[in-house]
């Protein structure tokens, strides 16, 4: 038998303990392959928010369907699948969340790039920034951007496999040529 939570979403807070079966579901894992994820229950779930994504980056005029013959003696990147369930504090699932991603990793030096720049915090500037704002009395907040990708700008052609589940007609024969945002 569940016990009532006393739940307030605007503190993400619970004033009660968490039932043991909620505490037991929020040990199953959260972030999961797409072959992973096809075996579960909730497939549906995940593949609703991957179609999400692509309509989100198809909107963004992310991409463009290339043929194969147009790639030639370019490196396709391949393409995968981030999948994650995000949680309320309690355990219970929020969302399911999809990213579409590009295997950067297996660029060429010299053929897909020249330079790389990522911008990265340290974690002692998080604390420091944290302490502040504890310390002055203000609120933080968390920024996710959506399709995060195609906010850079984008220097030369970068090719990659189309998402996997959402090929094209011809399957085969097609891949996906990443723009930059406009």
């Amino acid at each position: 038998r569940f016990q009532t939570l006393n739940f307030d979403s605007s503190t993400d807070t619970i004033e009660e303990e968490l039932p043991i079966a909620l505490m037991m579901q929020a040990s199953e894992k959260d972030d999961l392959t797409w072959a992973e994820a096809r075996v579960t229950s909730k497939y549906h779930k995940f593949r609703e928010a991957a179609l999400k994504e692509v309509q989100s980056l198809e909107g963004k005029d992310s991409w463009e369907v290339v043929k194969r013959s147009s790639v030639k003696g370019k490196n396709v990147l391949p393409s995968t699948w981030a999948l994650k369930r995000k949680r309320f504090p309690d355990g219970r699932i929020r969302k399911y969340k999809a990213r579409f991603c590009v295997r950067g990793d297996r660029q060429i030096f010299g053929l897909d790039f020249d330079e790389t720049y990522a911008p990265v915090v340290q974690w002692s500037t998080v604390r420091l920034m944290l302490s502040l704002s504890l310390s002055l009395g203000l609120k933080t907040k968390q920024v996710d951007y959506t399709n995060a990708f195609v906010q850079a700008k984008i220097d030369g052609e970068i090719y990659c496999e189309l998402p996997q589940e959402f090929l094209g007609p011809d399957d085969d024969g097609q891949y996906v040529w990443v723009k930059a945002s406009p």
